[in-house]
């Protein structure tokens, strides 16, 4: 049976410095970062027949947790040149939202889809793709947010009259503006820090509210048996 984290789900409406990375961070790490600044942190589930490298699982989870960092996760395809379609969203939304709950993730916080590694498709596959895994995660009880890079290629008003979204998180891509509601959330380019391991690097986020007033969902450590 799987562990559950003592975490709650909680909305921030808070423009605060956060961060992705792709390494598994241990707590001592994790709490370099947080004294650093930063308040959140976006960690990557792999799926796909490559590499599970530094897979996310509960202990760094709790190390995420324990050093005040809030939690939220993103989706990785470690396959190269896969192809976006309907039937393979439904596969990835749900294979995203059985490892989160195999690793005690509570519902109700935000995971990411990430084009990530896609080869070239049509955009009306994307929409059927991201639609597909937006109902997979949305009915496992998270909320889907979307990733827009250069690889999402809708343009603003596709992104959001075509796709079911209402969470947005923009690249360090030069990528369209989403019509009517714009990103909660914006990536800066990698950087990395003299204090942590050589090979951690991670890519600084910043929370904005959108225009419609509403901001992500997270996982952040329960302070009280109340509270979960």
């Amino acid at each position: 049976m799987a562990n559950t984290l003592h975490g709650v789900a909680r909305s921030s409406l808070v423009s605060i410095k956060g961060f992705d990375c792709h390494h598994n961070l241990d707590i001592t790490s994790a709490s370099v970062l947080y004294n650093k600044g930063y308040r959140f942190c976006l960690r990557y589930l792999n799926i796909g027949k490559g590499t599970l490298q530094d897979q996310l699982a509960y202990d760094e989870c709790c190390h995420i947790l324990d050093s005040g960092l809030a939690l939220m996760l993103v989706q990785k395809i470690t396959e190269r040149m896969w192809l976006p379609n309907a039937s393979m969203g439904a596969v990835h939304g749900g294979l995203i939202t059985k490892l989160a709950g195999a690793i005690g993730i509570p519902r109700g916080i935000n995971i990411w889809c990430s084009l990530a590694g896609a080869g070239y498709t049509s955009n009306a596959n994307i929409l059927k793709y991201c639609n597909s895994w937006f109902s997979e995660v949305q009915k496992s009880g998270f909320i889907p947010g979307m990733y827009v890079d250069s690889k999402n290629r809708l343009s603003s008003e596709e992104l959001q009259l075509g796709l079911k979204y209402q969470h947005y998180w923009k690249s360090e891509s030069q990528v369209p503006d989403v019509a009517g509601c714009g990103y909660q959330m914006v990536r800066f380019p990698a950087c990395s820090h003299a204090e942590l391991n050589e090979d951690i690097t991670i890519n600084a986020n910043f929370l904005n509210n959108d225009r419609k007033g509403d901001g992500v969902f997270w996982l952040v450590k329960a302070i009280s048996q109340e509270e979960l």
